[in-house]
């Protein structure tokens, strides 16, 4: 039975909100999060709350997303962030932020050291939010920080709910031939392939997935250290159908260790429009002990999506972000 996902009331998230600020005014040097809480987040303040102590150059005050305060970018002020955290050879990095506005610009996310590398995508805002994403695949990132930046290039637009995360997924947003998703039931009834896009959200490539029959799907296997420390993990993917009609789908993030398999999912109807999915899923106690092992086979991840009903849907900007959980008490 697909899970529900959990509501915070209201109450609760303005009081997060309260503490947030009073901390940071009672000790300057600490940067409080009062946005709602991302697994893997590694931006500071990313949906522009802090009246004050930002961590963002370049900041001008805008119109909101969520919360009460968003930022606006013009020419010839960037919205720019350096990220303290050292970032890992092989390791994957995707920046995102939604956008509205009349004006064009860059989302950038990169490196700073010796080799710096760097990863844009185009900016087109419109009348209505729009999320962007940039995904880095770290090659010479071992020892160096990370950074984001926004620019406008021709006119203004407003920026909110924005994020960098460490990401589990290779090959998240589609770019490369190389697609190590598989496909189930294989054979000629399902099929994904990354094809070119005009509106792609990460990149200029989507993955498109067709199925012949009820309940295809596409999935990728994660291997997990026999270390593992206990944790949750959080799948985002943007989804659309391709046609005229909604179809309905499944996202779930599988955890496998041996002799036992659980999932968290979600169900839902998927339309011409992009929609942004997440799903998190945390290890039960059984497959906690499981996991800090130090034989055995190891526990593995699986994002996968399912198609429910014959048709065509893409994906794109997936990511697979993870956030260290205490252990459950037995």
């Amino acid at each position: 039975v697909p899970g529900r996902p959990k509501v915070v009331s209201a109450t609760l998230a303005v009081a997060l909100v309260l503490l947030a600020v009073l901390g940071v005014a009672l000790n300057p040097r600490r940067i409080a999060l009062p946005e709602k809480a991302t697994s893997g987040q590694l931006l500071l303040d990313g949906s522009f709350e802090l009246a004050a102590t930002s961590p963002w150059v370049g900041r001008v005050g805008g119109p909101a997303r969520s919360g009460a305060r968003g930022a606006t970018v013009r020419p010839p002020r960037p919205l720019r962030q350096d990220i303290a955290i050292a970032a890992i050879d092989g390791h994957t990095y995707r920046a995102e932020a939604w956008v509205r506005g009349t004006g064009n610009g860059l989302l950038t996310i990169m490196t700073r050291c010796p080799k710096p590398e760097s990863v844009t995508t185009p900016i087109r805002a419109t009348g209505i939010w729009t999320q962007i994403s940039a995904t880095l695949d770290a090659r010479h990132g071992t020892g160096c920080s990370l950074g984001v930046e926004i620019a406008a290039t021709h006119g203004d637009f407003a920026v909110d709910d924005s994020s960098v995360i460490e990401d589990d997924l290779p090959n998240g947003s589609f770019e490369t031939p190389a697609i190590p998703w598989d496909v189930a039931p294989a054979g000629a009834s399902t099929t994904a392939t990354a094809v070119p896009v005009a509106d792609a959200v990460d990149g200029t490539h989507v993955l498109r997935m067709t199925s012949a029959a009820a309940n295809g799907s596409v999935g990728l296997e994660i291997p997990l250290d026999r270390s593992s420390e206990p944790f949750e993990a959080t799948l985002s993917v943007m989804l659309r159908s391709v046609g005229p009609n909604a179809v309905p789908v499944d996202v779930a993030v599988w955890g496998r260790c041996p002799g036992h398999d659980e999932n968290q999912n979600r169900h839902l109807q998927v339309s011409r429009a992009w929609r942004e999915v997440r799903v998190t899923f945390r290890f039960s106690a059984r497959v906690e002990a499981a996991l800090i092992r130090p034989d055995g086979d190891p526990c593995r991840l699986r994002p996968e999506i399912y198609l429910r009903q014959r048709g065509t849907i893409e994906l794109d900007a997936a990511t697979l972000s993870r956030r260290i959980v205490r252990l459950r008490r037995r």
